[in-house]
This record gives structure tokens, sequence and C-alpha cells, in this order.
């Protein structure tokens, strides 16, 4: 049973477009592509106009003053007249400012993710509004995704854990039942193509059925070709189910066995997107 690793694996790398199931939102990433929006907006504002003044007055005069003494007892007569001028001066300054206008161009980088599901293929996008936005490229390969009150999120890893980033769906397009056929025939074809032929009989001397069989328990749990894809531990969890048919003496062409196996290592987190 030392080929069942080689094939194992073999099935797990290809098989990401077979078992991305819709209802499971497992996403194969095809491509992206980074872009700038431009939106020029023009802010006008009225013009204004100002006036200040500056005055003073200025005032001189004269007093003249004459009397004369009409009797012992003190009285005395007395006339005059008073005379004096005025001045008074005023500066005035207006200042005009016309209506003003500016025009500038916002740009902001937007990605587009064209992306397939087991029956559709999409095309997402975001926007990286600030510095600090969560908006990312998704690089080809598996995620997981899920519709989360009323927005896509795909699950991606940064700085060693996992957070969800939200998408626009701007496109979508069901495939058609040919479609589906063609793509279904294309992989089985990349799939005996990648196998060595040594391999296939020494398969089909221990287990005639190992790579159907393989490909119904890979269909039952997307998340072990999930794992594989995403994570850092690589083929990781086809390995440790091999080792645990091997180490049980359990049949590898039984679905019973790789569910089995599957039970006893997913509490262990061998399954883990991480």
């Amino acid at each position: 049973m030392k080929y069942m690793t080689a094939v194992l694996l073999i099935v797990i790398s290809l098989a990401g477009n077979a078992v991305a199931q819709e209802n499971t939102h497992f996403l194969t990433v095809l491509a992206y592509q980074w872009t700038t929006t431009h939106k020029v907006m023009t802010f006008s504002w009225p013009g204004r106009i100002n006036t200040s003044c500056n005055g003073s007055t200025h005032m001189s005069g004269n007093i003249n003053m004459t009397g004369t003494r009409v009797s012992d007892s003190g009285n005395v007569n007395m006339s005059g007249d008073v005379s004096g001028t005025e001045t008074t001066s005023n500066t005035c300054e207006t200042t005009y400012t016309p209506p003003s206008n500016q025009t500038i161009d916002i740009q902001k980088p937007v990605v587009f993710i064209l992306a397939d599901t087991e029956g559709s293929r999409m095309v997402l996008t975001c926007t990286r509004n600030v510095r600090w936005s969560q908006c990312i490229a998704l690089n080809p390969g598996v995620f997981e995704a899920r519709n989360n009150n009323g927005h896509f999120e795909v699950s991606t890893s940064k700085n060693g854990k996992n957070e969800w980033i939200k998408f626009n769906i701007v496109q979508q397009t069901a495939f058609s039942q040919q479609e589906q056929e063609q793509r279904s025939e294309a992989l089985n074809r990349k799939m005996e193509a990648t196998e060595p032929e040594s391999v296939k009989k020494k398969l089909d001397s221990i287990c005639p059925d190992f790579s159907a069989t393989a490909m119904r328990f890979l269909r039952r749990h997307p998340d072990v070709v999930a794992a594989s894809a995403t994570s850092q531990r690589g083929t990781a969890p086809g390995r440790d189910l091999k080792g645990y048919l091997d180490t049980n003496n359990l049949d590898p062409c039984s679905d019973a066995s790789w569910d089995q196996a599957y039970e006893a290592l997913k509490p262990t987190g061998a399954f883990k997107l991480k």
C-alpha cells in the first residue's frame, strides 16, 4: 500500500474544482487583477465683498472775554465771544473676491477576482478606500467562503490567523449542464494523465476502485481539500489519512473506512484551515 500516498496526494491536489460545492461555500480562485477608479469632483464656493472704513475729527477754537467794574460794591460787567473750527476725515476701502472652484481627481485601488463555485463562475471585487482597508487580492487556489448578513465573505490567512474579507459580487454566471460535464471530464482526463501507469497497475491489484473511492470521500468532505490547498500544512492531510488507514488495516476501497479515518482525525485539527 506504499503507492496510496502518491495517488491520494494527486487526487487532493487536482480535486479542487470537483469538490468545491456551492452549499459549503468553497471557492476556487482562478485569477485576479488590480485597477484604479477615477472620480472627478468639482467644488465651488461664492465670491464675497468686504468694506472697511477709518475716520477722525479735529476741533480747535478761541474764547475772548472783556469786563469793566461798575461800582464799589464789586459788580463787574463781562462780555466775550467764542470761535472755533471742526475738521472731519473718513477713508474707506473695499475688496472683492470672485467666485472660485477646484477640481479634484479621487483615485481608489480596486481588485477584481475571477472565481468558480461548483455551479457558477463569478467576478468578485472590493475597493481599498483607505490604507488600512482589509481589501486584498486572492491568489489562485481554494478558499472557504460564506454569505454573512447579505455580504459575501472569503476566509484568508493573515499574520497567522484567519480573517473574513468582504467582497461584492459584480457578476455571476451559472454553468450549463454541458459545461459542468465538460469540467468533470477534463478533471478526469487530467487525473488519468497525471497518474503513472505503474501506479495504476499497483492500485488495480490492491484496490481497483481506489481513485473513485477517494473522489467520493473528497466530495463528502471538502474541508480536506481546502486544508490541503490553503494551509501551510500542504498535502499533510492526505498523509494523515493514509497513515490512519495503514495503521488500522482498513480497506482503502471502502467508503466506511475513509469516513472512519476522517472522524478519528478531525478532532486533532488535521483538516482545519491554517
